[in-house]
């Protein structure tokens, strides 16, 4: 090898320890942010379909389909909670001058009647 030769190895084998020395996580992540959103978006589209099933992850024709879960349900049995009785949210914000009325008095029997209350810990 001539010494130009190995002046020239010298210089690149220094510009590329430049160049990695500055080369961060922060730049690998943004010039690989479009290749793994490519990996992702393949992903979605059903780039690769399920071994389990034959039909396609994604039907372009029909974007609003169900789709099958990514596994088999485990339950045995579900608990259900209808929780219904609150206030809407017109009702929070309504002015109402009866209920100023009938601040600090007990819940008149009227409103009462017919249903169960449990109230633990306030009436005997």
């Amino acid at each position: 090898m001539t010494q130009k030769e190995l002046h020239n190895q010298r210089l690149v084998k220094e510009a590329q320890e430049t160049v990695m020395g500055k080369h961060t996580r922060r730049h690998f992540l943004k010039e690989s942010a479009m290749g793994l959103g490519a990996l992702a978006l393949g992903s979605m589209f059903g780039g690769c379909e399920q071994k389990s099933s034959s039909a396609p992850l994604f039907d372009a024709a029909h974007p609003m389909l169900p789709k099958m879960p990514p596994f088999p349900g485990r339950a045995k049995s579900v608990i259900y909670l209808h929780m219904a009785g609150a206030p809407s949210q017109l009702e929070l914000f309504d002015y109402k001058p009866e209920l100023i009325k009938m601040d600090g008095q007990p819940c008149p029997p009227s409103l009462l009647e017919g249903k169960r209350l449990r109230l633990s810990g306030v009436y005997p």
